[in-house]
């Protein structure tokens, strides 16, 4: 997203939100002027969650992550176990090791979660415990889903969930807290309920055309909300997206 257009979509949604996360499928820490968005974010008293993948954690990068700004950064550990390996274990946890040592150094305000969403996916996972164990001095639990590290640091674990899959069979029931809790503005400023509607199958505007009370307030924004409210999947991408059933074991279905 062009920073011209990234501060007129901060202008539309500080009224709805205090809180930006940038991340919809891109690692953040890709784009070389990133601090020039979270300047951005500062001047309308906002806060950003940055999520990244642990891949581009260069010097320039975790200076980037001590920006004011920012209020919390999701590590992905997953994305170690989901993608082509750029680095092997050893150098991606150094890199790591690298941001906590600066963040502890500046006694850093911000939260960060050590995220991995695919637990059990891949036997090298355990590698990664033993590291995280011996840096830490601990013994994880890996029955619990959050573990605390060390002050305002934190260990996310879950099972991997199924993205929206047009061959996937679908389903009916379930609810979502997208439009909800969230919503999704893409790089070309396409309104999208939920962060994994990346190609934005579910557009409901643009955000350089209207305002984002129109967005929200459109039928087809309507009847998703409402569908999930009751307990229903109106659309077809909703029907064939494992994620809601995140949301089915937190409410004990």
């Amino acid at each position: 997203m062009s920073l011209e257009l990234f501060e007129r979509s901060l202008l539309k949604c500080a009224p709805h939100t205090d809180l930006i996360a940038l991340h919809l499928l891109g690692d953040p820490l890709t784009l070389p002027s990133l601090p020039s968005y979270l300047d951005a974010l500062e001047r309308h008293s906002l806060r950003a969650e940055v999520t990244t993948s642990g891949f581009f954690l260069g010097e320039r990068e975790r200076s980037a992550l001590a920006h004011p700004a920012i209020k919390q950064v999701n590590l992905s550990l997953t994305s170690y176990f989901s993608n082509a390996k750029r680095l092997g274990l050893a150098e991606y946890w150094s890199n790591i090791l690298a941001l906590l040592k600066e963040r502890e150094n500046r006694g850093s305000p911000e939260y960060l979660n050590l995220r991995l969403w695919n637990l059990h996916s891949e036997p090298r996972q355990e590698e990664l415990f033993q590291r995280i164990e011996s840096h830490f001095g601990c013994k994880l639990d890996l029955s619990k889903k959050r573990q605390r590290l060390a002050p305002k640091l934190i260990l996310d674990l879950d099972e991997l969930f199924e993205w929206p899959n047009p061959q996937a069979p679908a389903q009916t029931q379930g609810y979502c807290l997208a439009l909800q809790t969230h919503l999704g503005i893409l790089s070309d400023g396409t309104i999208v309920p939920c962060c994994l509607d990346a190609l934005g199958e579910l557009a409901l505007g643009k955000i350089q055309e209207g305002s984002l009370d129109e967005a929200l307030h459109s039928p087809r924004a309507t009847k998703i909300k409402e569908g999930f409210l009751a307990g229903r999947r109106i659309e077809p991408f909703c029907q064939r997206c494992g994620y809601v059933k995140r949301f089915d074991k937190e409410n004990g279905l």
